[in-house]
């Protein structure tokens, strides 16, 4: 009784892991198109005027940005988000060393719960305005809104 045998539930498309239905690693929304990045970009610019963001970025800004953009936006979505999350303001123990932006984005990520961790490397943090690294990072700053605006 209970779960399919083995695991494996078997599918009119053959058979699918019980542990791929619980989370996927990989994003499957279309972040790469063009305009899939505008619509993304515009939501984030929309829910910045009507949340009080205390910097200014355009449409530029988040189609093209710098890593000092990317860290300003995702500091100020994680704080509304969850305000305990203090990212950027990690406290420097003695004989420690400091944590990497890399890292820190990475462990926020996962404390913010979002399903397509996977899918964003330390290299993709690396070079944030990349095209290869952006369609994703954009499409996370997007679930993070997303997510900030249906919660009570």
């Amino acid at each position: 009784m209970g779960g399919p045998p083995g695991g494996i539930l078997m599918t009119p498309g053959g058979g699918i892991s019980s542990s791929t239905l619980s989370r996927p690693s990989k994003d499957p929304r279309e972040v790469r198109p063009k305009r899939a990045q505008e619509r993304h970009a515009e939501d984030i610019l929309q829910f910045l005027s009507s949340h009080q963001c205390p910097f200014q970025l355009s449409l530029a800004n988040l189609l093209g940005p710098t890593s000092s953009h990317f860290s300003q936006l995702f500091g100020f979505l994680t704080k509304l988000f969850d305000p305990s999350i203090h990212f950027g303001h990690q406290p420097v123990v003695k004989g420690q060393a400091k944590i990497k932006f890399e890292d820190e984005v990475l462990a926020t990520l996962r404390m913010v719960q979002y399903p397509f961790t996977d899918s964003i490397t330390k290299s993709h943090l690396q070079s944030i305005g990349s095209m290869q690294s952006w369609p994703n990072m954009l499409a996370m700053l997007h679930w993070l809104v997303m997510v900030i605006e249906v919660r009570p």
